[in-house]
């Protein structure tokens, strides 16, 4: 199923199910960032 479509701009100006998608992403990426330097590792 398509829920929408157009360019990744156009998506994220729409403020839908992509750019809810796309803030998820970034939101784990950066927790993941956080958690791998509490535990001593070098960020990416």
């Amino acid at each position: 199923m398509v829920a929408e479509t157009g360019t990744h701009s156009e998506l994220l100006a729409r403020n839908g199910l992509y750019a809810a998608l796309e803030r998820a992403q970034g939101q784990r990426a950066s927790l993941e960032d956080d958690l791998g330097r509490q535990e001593g590792e070098e960020p990416a």
